[in-house]
């Protein structure tokens, strides 16, 4: 079973599980908190391809970082994840830091094309 063409919009996290012939059953955590509430159902045309919608609920969400994981109890393996970010980022956080390096690579690219189209 594999997870594809995941997104987040609007608090709502959707996935297609495909290879999946019967409904999969699937345990979903975020850190120790499992969500007991998420829509899963097969799409037209059957062949075994599902569609998942998870609502994040707000009082799983705070300050920090937390991973939503998607867990194929059949197998036991963890077959997707979702790395939710909230608040002020930690010095330490290589996620955030990673972000904020991207932002002053921005604003030396731009510095360098003005450079260039000025002449100077």
């Amino acid at each position: 079973m594999k997870l594809s063409h995941a997104q987040l919009q609007n608090g709502i996290w959707t996935a297609q599980l495909t290879d999946s012939p019967q409904r999969p059953a699937l345990d979903l955590r975020i850190g120790d908190q499992k969500l007991q509430s998420f829509d899963l159902t097969e799409l037209p045309g059957g062949k075994g391809n599902w569609d998942l919608k998870v609502e994040l609920p707000g009082s799983l969400i705070s300050d920090d970082t937390g991973l939503l994981t998607v867990i194929d109890l059949a197998s036991g393996n963890v077959i997707g994840m979702l790395q939710i970010s909230a608040g002020q980022p930690q010095p330490d956080d290589l996620a955030a830091e990673v972000a904020r390096l991207r932002q002053e690579l921005e604003v030396v690219k731009e510095v360098i094309r003005k450079h260039l189209r000025n002449g100077s």
